[in-house]
C-alpha cells in the first residue's frame, strides 16, 4: 500500500542544524530498512522531507515510524495519506459508467418505480386545509341521515392540543373528523379516527 508523507523537522531550540546533517545520515539507512523508499525529497530552503512509500498496511507504516528512525522525536508528521494509482481510479470510473444488462434493469426497475411515486402522489386528493373544505370532507365520512345532525371537529394542531370544534350540533351525539393530513393523535377513546357514533 502506498504512503505520501509530508514531514517537517521540529528542531527549533531542541537540536542544531549540524546535529540534523548528523542524524539524517544514520536516518538514510535506517529509513531503508523500514520502508520501501519509492521517492524521497528534501523541500527546498524548508525543513521539510517528502515521501512516497510502500508499505503492507497502515499498521506497519506506524510502528516504522514511531519505532525505528533514528529522528523519530525531531520529525513532525504533517500529512500521511494513502495513495493509489490513477490508472486504478479510471478504471473504477470507466466500470461504474459503462452500462451493464443489470445496471439496465435496475436503472429501468428504479425509473418505473419514480415515476409510479410521483404519478401516486399527484392523483392524491388534496387535504381539506379550510374549515369549509374541512366540515364537507367529514360529512363525506358517512350517510346523510347520520351526518345531517353530526358535531365536527377539527384534529388538534400539536399532540397535546385540543380538538377545535368545526361545527356544534348536539342533536345526536355523532361526532366527525375531516381528513388528516397525518393521523397519529387518538388520545380520546370517545373520538374514533373519523367518526364515532
Amino acid at each position: 500500500m502506498l504512503f505520501y508523507m509530508q514531514m517537517r523537522w521540529n528542531i527549533e531550540n531542541r537540536i542544531t542544524l549540524e546535529d540534523v546533517w548528523d542524524m539524517e545520515v544514520r536516518e538514510g539507512p535506517a529509513a531503508s530498512e523500514q520502508f520501501k523508499i519509492v521517492a524521497m525529497y528534501k523541500v527546498a530552503g524548508q525543513k521539510r522531507v517528502l515521501a512516497i512509500v510502500d508499505m503492507e498496511s497502515a499498521e506497519a507504516l506506524d510502528r516504522a515510524i514511531l519505532g525505528h528512525l533514528p529522528m523519530r522525536e525531531y520529525l513532525e508528521f504533517e500529512a500521511i495519506w494513502p495513495l493509489r494509482t490513477f490508472e486504478g481510479f479510471l478504471e473504477d470510473c470507466r466500470l461504474i459508467t459503462e452500462p451493464t444488462p443489470v445496471r439496465r434493469r435496475s436503472d429501468m426497475k428504479l425509473n418505473a418505480l419514480l415515476l409510479a411515486t410521483i404519478a401516486a402522489f399527484a392523483q392524491a386528493p388534496k387535504l381539506p386545509v379550510t374549515d369549509a373544505e374541512k366540515i364537507a370532507d367529514a360529512l363525506r365520512a358517512g350517510p346523510k341521515f347520520i351526518t345531517k345532525d353530526a358535531t365536527i371537529l377539527d384534529w388538534p394542531a400539536t399532540p397535546d392540543g385540543d380538538y377545535r370544534v368545526l361545527r356544534k350540533v348536539p342533536a345526536n351525539g355523532v361526532v366527525f373528523l375531516p381528513f388528516p393530513a397525518i393521523h397519529t393523535m387518538n388520545r380520546d377513546a370517545s373520538i374514533a379516527p373519523f367518526c364515532n357514533g
